[in-house]
Parts: C-alpha cells; structure tokens; sequence
C-alpha cells in the first residue's frame, strides 16, 4: 500500500484567501494541490481521511465542510444543516464525523457507513435498504424542535433507506425487524390504521429509528393504568435483521444489539430481564384481550335477545351474561 499524506494550509494573515490543501504519495518528494470544487474565498483549515474508505476525505473551510470521493481530485459542499462557519477542526470517532467550529460549538454528523455503502454501488439511483450500524442497548431520546440547544442521537435502531420513487396513494412500503432466528418482533408499514406502527417515507433518502422494543401489550377502551405502563420488553442483545419491502419486493440487512458500556448487569442478567418482562405482558395481553372478548360477547347477546320474544332464551342469555361480567369483574380485580 503506497502511503499518502495529506496537509492543510492557510495565507490569510497575508490577506491570501485561496485554500490550500496537498498531498504527497512519496514521502514528500512532490505535493500535488487538490483544491478543484472549493471555491477562493473558502481557505482552508484542515483535512481529513475517512477510517474506512481510501481517498474519501473530508475538509473543514472558512465556510464551512467539503467532501471528496475521488482523493481530493473534486470537491463538493458537505453544509447540509451546518451553519456557514469556519470549521477548525475535524475527526471521526466510530463512523461519526465530529466538527469543531468558531463560534458555534461542536456538530456531529452521524453514521458515516450511509457514505461508505453508497460509495459502493455504481448509483443509488433505484431502492435501497444500508446496513444499519450496530445500536448499543440504551435509551434515549430527541426534541426536534428545540431551538436554542442540540438535537441529542436517537436512541435506537437508526435505518437508512432509499425510495426510487414514492406515491403515497399507490405504493406500500414497510419496514419489519426479526430476531436472527426469523421472528417477527415490529412491522411498521405506510399503510396501518394503528398510529404507532405508521411509517412516514418520502421519495429519496429516508431514515427511521425502531427503539428495540416489542409491542405493546394489550389495551381495551376505558382502562385506567394510572403510572404503570403496558409498554414492551427491550430487545435483548444478539443479531437481528430488518427488511424493507417495496410494493412487495425485499430488502434484507443485519444488525446487531451491544450490551451498553454502562450497563451494570451481564448478558444473562438482561436475558431474564426480557422474558420476566415478556412473559408479563403477554399473559397481561391475554388477560385484557379476554375482557374484549367477553364484551364483544354480550353486546351481541343484549343486541340479539332485543329481537326475540322466546322466554327460555332469555332467560338461558341473562345468565350467560351474568357468567361472563363475573368473570370480566375478577379480571379487572386482577389488573389493581
């Protein structure tokens, strides 16, 4: 492997704006300038190497970052969200690109394997389902309207994908993830009438975070669970996969869920978390799916003996009733 160093300088305190950035592929002996696609005024402060993928470099500018795929030969603006801002610095801590910048604190740009696997393909021009990175298993959470404060990392699954094309009355797009032995732990779909497992996709890149959580369980109308909560167990650790389908056709990519570096208990330890957890809402599920029932039951009996003037029956469907709100009541003891 041919060793390739690369330099940043700058002229401004001579008044010189123009950026400067070179590199030498023999110890130094001769430096070629790689500069095309910066503009003049934009002097340069610093450069960068991705980790993963050689010749991929990244610059930091009086005005902001550039990114190169082709080892400094062109350059483009890599600002997305980031302010026009002097970047005085750049590094790369586990596929993230942090920036150091004047006057307005530090930015990290997430997840830089979305590069790597598109740098891979000849175009990403059709459907696409990246690899996500893997999660740690911790929470976490986002405000995204917060304006006078960074925006934290999801806490999660993050997943990137890519939609050729999108119209939203004609197409189905979803999104499930399975544990490594083909089980279906959630499935979010564009089309669901259950507000929680709705997908929102748009044509191009797309990203949805899953929080490695089972579903929920069981609720029926009026219940009253003051603080406690129905929610689902989290994902244990291990691999795992997720699918992305398009009207129909499949995208597979795996993944896996790290213990967290905080975490105080060891992998068995999280293992009879989940199934005690588990275990609890189902037989909760259970438990308020048979109160469903049982009222889906005697509306139909109210409704059905409404119509009939058969004493016998009447009576015989007065003490179904009876029978199933006493079995409804001990139910609804048990949830207290």
């Amino acid at each position: 492997m041919i060793p390739v160093c690369y330099i940043a300088g700058t002229m401004y305190k001579s008044g010189d704006y123009l950026p400067y950035l070179f590199k030498t592929s023999d110890y130094g002996k001769t430096w070629k300038k790689i500069v095309s696609g910066i503009p003049d005024e934009s002097f340069t402060r610093v450069v960068r190497e991705d980790q993963t993928i050689k010749g991929l470099l990244y610059a930091g500018t009086e005005k902001g970052i550039y990114i190169s795929y082709d080892d400094g030969n062109s350059w483009q603006a890599f600002q997305l969200n980031l302010p026009i801002v002097p970047i005085t610095d750049l590094t790369i801590k586990n596929h993230n690109l942090i920036a150091a910048t004047q006057g307005r604190s530090l930015w990290i740009l997430d997840d830089l394997t979305v590069i790597h696997q598109a740098m891979n393909k000849a175009e990403v021009s059709g459907n696409m389902l990246y690899k996500p990175m893997d999660a740690y298993r911790i929470g976490g959470g986002q405000q995204k309207e917060n304006k006078n404060q960074g925006m934290n990392h999801p806490g999660g699954v993050v997943t990137h994908f890519h939609l050729k094309d999108y119209v939203e009355d004609k197409d189905t797009v979803s999104l499930t993830y399975f544990t490594a032995a083909g089980d279906t732990i959630r499935k979010y779909s564009t089309h669901t009438k259950n507000e929680k497992d709705k997908l929102k996709v748009k044509k191009g890149g797309n990203l949805f975070t899953w929080g490695m959580d089972y579903p929920s369980g069981k609720k029926f109308e009026g219940m009253i669970i003051w603080w406690g909560s129905l929610n689902g167990p989290i994902a244990r650790t291990g691999d795992y996969m997720v699918v992305l389908k398009v009207n129909g056709e499949s995208y597979t990519q795996s993944f896996k869920i790290l213990q967290s570096p905080v975490s105080e208990g060891s992998v068995a330890d999280i293992d009879k978390q989940f199934e005690f957890v588990k275990s609890i809402n189902d037989k909760v599920s259970e438990s308020h799916q048979a109160i469903i029932d049982i009222r889906s039951m005697k509306t139909q009996i109210k409704a059905y003996t409404g119509m009939i003037a058969d004493k016998d029956i009447k009576t015989y469907a007065s003490k179904m009733d009876s029978l199933a709100s006493a079995v409804e009541k001990n139910l609804l003891s048990d949830q207290k």
